[in-house]
């Protein structure tokens, strides 16, 4: 075997001697988070989420390309179970928490599908260049594969083949140049800064559609005079996987033009082709000024701005047309407009582009964006941990799924001023699996699931509500919780806990903490 660039190389490029290596690597990981915190003290979990996944995750993806590490049951296996061992220590859960629990509260994914995601990620940044070696051999080895047999083998023992022929027709689709779309272009266009006017974003988000609708006539009244030509446009997708279009409309021709784009495309590709179409109208027709109006506040900025590389195309071709029409001495004025806000032309440019994406009409053949590629690739994932956690949940953490599991991006506790033991103390609760006798009964570690006070359970909504032992002490807890919450009637804490308040939080590890019990 040989080591090269931290993956090892056996003869077989079997994947057992790397998995030895990143069982090791990752054992070394859960014994530095150890060290880092124990149950309630130590770092934050958030924290330790960010070292497990620069020590630990990040070594094991890399040469995820490469190996079928699944073919490796018994190995990808053990390391799967360190990957639940490092984050049931991040976030202080019990030995007996379900995986499914675990792995939608630390937002992360089964290594598998994680793989899959990187290595389809990969192969579309492959096929977005016209020379890449990769994109070759992938292609001699499908030609390879000649009969069925030998491409089921291939399939099985290499994962970027795999992907490959899950997103086949997705990858003939990428835009693809030479160099990267910044290098297509001259100095000059690089560098080009449009006039963009952000006037309405003076008023206040929630003002009444009269104060914008006025705010806009003032703001435009004598730009739409001394140009040529008004243009609105306005980009549109019917939810996560829906069709797109994309429009621009023009009040003094009374002319529009509207299309239907892959699905592939993002909303913020839908914006910058309609501005580009916009454009070439301005161009086409020998305008010599043109007042643009958009929503995509993020296009306007993306065009605006030089201090970085944008992998849109679209993006570029928009700078060259700003280029060739400012040689041509003529004058371009992009006006943000925020959107459903009551300005008559943003509407109808809204309205075309969404009748245009509903309608059946043929889909305009367009080479989709990189980065809106793999996005395609990240949702496909997306959809398939949620069903993975949709099926886990039929068996285990079936009240967590219930109660908690949504398709937000972000833990529960990131954006909250907590410290360690709140997140634990209420991590534990959501996952209905703690130090009382209900919870411990469950799994065989207590003979009795009653409580000292003679009640038949001991769990945790027992503790804060009914438990005559805890009454006194919960005084203060129960106050907070009927002012808190007056339309707040059922005695179940779980119901409360799914965006609980920093309040909360802290004033449960209180009481927890006043009966001496660490959940």
């Amino acid at each position: 075997s040989a080591k090269f660039l931290g993956v090892t190389l056996d003869s077989g490029l079997s994947g057992k001697e790397q998995l030895h290596a990143l069982i090791s690597r990752g054992n070394a990981t859960a014994k530095i988070i150890s060290s880092l915190s124990g149950v309630w003290w130590g770092s934050h979990p958030r924290v330790l989420i960010a070292v497990y996944r620069a020590l630990f995750r990040s070594a094991i993806e890399y040469g995820s390309q490469v190996y079928a590490y699944e073919s490796q049951s018994t190995l990808f296996q053990r390391l799967m179970r360190i990957q639940y061992k490092i984050i049931r220590l991040a976030l202080g859960y019990r030995i007996s928490t379900p995986i499914n629990v675990l792995l939608y509260e630390a937002k992360e994914c089964p290594l598998k599908y994680r793989f899959n995601f990187l290595t389809a990620s990969f192969l579309f940044k492959c096929w977005s260049g016209s020379n890449n070696l990769v994109k070759e051999g992938i292609k001699d080895m499908e030609c390879a594969a000649d009969s069925v047999v030998k491409k089921i083998k291939m399939i099985k023992s290499s994962p970027s083949f795999n992907r490959y022929a899950i997103h086949h027709e997705e990858l003939q689709t990428v835009f693809h140049s030479e160099t990267s779309p910044e290098f297509t272009y001259d100095y000059e266009t690089l560098i080009h800064e449009p006039l963009c006017r952000f006037d309405m974003s003076r008023v206040a988000k929630d003002s009444p559609k009269d104060i914008f609708v006025l705010e806009f006539r003032r703001g435009t009244e004598e730009l739409i005079a001394h140009a040529d030509i008004s243009l609105y446009t306005d980009g549109s997708k019917m939810g996560e996987n829906g069709p797109v279009g994309a429009a621009f409309y023009s009040p003094e021709e009374d002319f529009s033009y509207a299309r239907r784009l892959p699905t592939t495309f993002s909303v913020f590709s839908a914006e910058a082709w309609a501005i580009r179409e916009a454009l070439k109208h301005v161009l086409g027709h020998g305008m010599n000024s043109a007042i643009i109006f958009t929503d995509a506040r993020s296009v306007l900025e993306a065009i605006s701005s030089h201090h970085y590389a944008q992998p849109n195309y679209i993006i570029y071709q928009i700078k060259s047309l700003l280029a060739t029409l400012l040689r041509g001495r003529k004058v371009i004025i992009f006006f943000w407009t925020p959107s459903h806000k009551g300005i008559r032309g943003n509407e109808i440019a809204d309205g075309l582009a969404n009748s245009v994406a509903g309608s059946g009409s043929s889909m305009e053949c367009l080479p989709v964006p990189f980065t809106d590629a793999r996005k395609s690739a990240r949702d496909r994932i997306k959809r398939n941990f949620e069903g993975w956690l949709k099926d886990a949940a039929r068996y285990k953490g079936i009240k967590h799924a219930e109660l908690y599991q949504d398709s937000s991006l972000r833990p529960w506790f990131y954006s909250k001023s907590l410290e360690r033991e709140e997140i634990v103390l209420i991590n534990r609760i959501r996952s209905n699996h703690y130090n009382l006798n209900e919870s411990l009964h469950r799994k065989g570690m207590t003979a009795s699931a009653a409580c000292q006070c003679g009640h038949e359970c001991q769990d945790i909504n027992h503790v804060i509500f009914d438990c005559q032992e805890t009454r006194n002490k919960a005084a203060y807890l129960l106050n907070f919780l009927h002012s808190k919450y007056p339309q707040f009637t059922l005695n179940n804490i779980f119901l409360l806990l799914k965006k609980p308040s920093v309040g909360l939080c802290r004033r449960l590890l209180a009481f927890f903490k006043s009966l001496d019990i660490r959940l």
